[in-house]
């Protein structure tokens, strides 16, 4: 996919990424080679408006990285354009309002269609986008239904090592002032993922007593058997 988008634009798929995860350390990649982390999405080239015709025939045909650069490209164009007038003055050229209101559509396509940055920025970014989506109805309904898509990607992501998506649940559970197995068992997991002793001050909310803790233990190693470290 990537090389026939570079055939269309040349250089390819810029460095205008939204959120970017530093990589994890070389010993860490070595022990757990499925563990993934969020880079970003990935804007087009520009103008956006010659590359967003080409965006939406390869999503149409089922690609979701196409989907994940378009919105990459609009959220730029509709977020960040006022504090960079001069490159947005040329990359943003040619896109409607309507082009922009239909930012979140696209992201909704690509964590659909089964991009994973797409759907680590959907978790994190729904509620937000799912506000300014004015033209939408903002039902209670639709609005569990978002958020029950969000949880599906989440865990999934979670279920493919995500360290971002597995640090976000730890962070949510937190706020919501969880201290059970469960919340100590991912604390371990983020600990050992990313190369500290457990329990770290970063990922130590929970007290467990020693048989607790012991069985925290013991999950989060078969966690990072079966999910982070056998091959694919």
């Amino acid at each position: 996919m990537r090389k026939r988008l570079n055939a269309i634009f040349g250089a390819g798929l810029c460095a205008i990424a939204l959120v970017v995860s530093a990589d994890p350390t070389p010993t860490l990649s070595a022990e757990f080679p499925r563990m993934m982390v969020y880079r970003g999405m990935p804007a087009p080239e520009g103008p956006l408006a010659v590359a967003l015709p080409h965006l939406r025939e390869f999503a149409a045909h089922g690609s979701g990285e196409a989907a994940a650069s378009a919105y990459a490209g609009l959220s730029y164009c509709r977020n960040t354009a006022p504090f960079d007038a001069e490159h947005a003055a040329t990359y943003c050229a040619g896109i409607s309002k309507k082009d922009l209101d239909d930012a979140f559509v696209w992201l909704d396509l690509a964590a659909e269609l089964g991009d994973m940055a797409a759907m680590y920025g959907f978790v994190t970014g729904w509620r937000g986008e799912f506000e300014a989506d004015t033209r939408q109805n903002n039902s209670a309904a639709r609005r569990t239904v978002m958020a029950s898509r969000a949880d599906q990607y989440l865990e999934r992501l979670i279920a493919m090592c995500h360290r971002d998506a597995l640090g976000f649940q730890y962070d949510k559970r937190s706020r919501e002032g969880a201290a059970d197995l469960e919340q100590s068992e991912r604390g371990y997991l983020l600990s050992t993922l990313y190369g500290e002793r457990w329990p770290s001050p970063r990922f130590a909310r929970t007290r467990l007593n020693a048989t607790d803790a012991r069985e925290a233990r013991a999950r989060g190693k078969t966690f990072l058997q079966n999910h982070c470290r056998r091959e694919r």
